[in-house]
C-alpha cells in the first residue's frame, strides 16, 4: 500500500513507479510495466503473420501487413523482444530496428539482433515491451 506523503501543508501520493525496473521484484521481471506511474501487467504490443522473412537462409527481417505503417502510431521500439508461436524459431528474439515505409503501398518491417534466426514466412509473431514474456 503506498500513502499519502505530505510536506509544507501539502499531501500527495507519489508514483508506484517510474521505470519497469519498479515494478519487478528483485532483479528478474515478473510481468509487470511502469504504466503512467502504475505497475500494471504487461500486454503484448504487436502481433500479427510474418509476410516475409528475408534474406532467404539468413531470415535478419520480416515484414508483415499487421505492423503499423505509420511511425508516430505505433509503440514498437528497438529492444522490445519477439516471439514466434508454433514456429521452428523458438528463440526470444530482440527488435534491433523497425522501419516504417516512406512511399505511399510499402510495408513496415523489422531487423532483429539475432542472426541468422529460423523465422519463416506465415510465421505467428507477438512483440513485447520486456524480456518477461522470454522466460515463459
Amino acid at each position: 500500500n503506498i500513502s499519502e506523503i505530505c510536506g509544507d501543508g501539502v499531501c500527495f501520493v507519489p508514483d508506484e513507479c517510474v521505470n519497469n525496473e519498479d515494478c519487478w521484484g528483485g532483479s528478474e521481471p515478473n510481468g509487470y510495466v511502469c504504466e503512467l506511474g502504475n505497475c500494471t501487467l504487461e500486454e503484448v504490443v504487436e502481433f500479427g503473420t510474418v509476410r516475409s522473412a528475408w534474406p532467404y537462409g539468413v531470415s535478419d527481417y520480416i515484414d508483415s501487413f499487421d505492423l503499423p505503417l505509420l511511425e508516430n502510431e505505433t509503440e514498437i521500439e528497438i529492444e522490445m523482444h519477439i516471439i514466434f508461436n508454433e514456429s521452428l524459431e523458438t528463440r526470444c528474439l530482440t527488435i534491433f530496428e523497425f522501419v516504417t515505409p516512406d512511399f505511399e503501398g510499402g510495408i513496415s518491417y523489422i531487423k532483429f539482433e539475432e542472426s541468422p534466426t529460423n523465422v519463416s514466412d506465415g510465421d505467428y509473431f507477438e512483440i513485447w515491451e520486456t524480456s518477461w514474456i522470454c522466460n515463459q
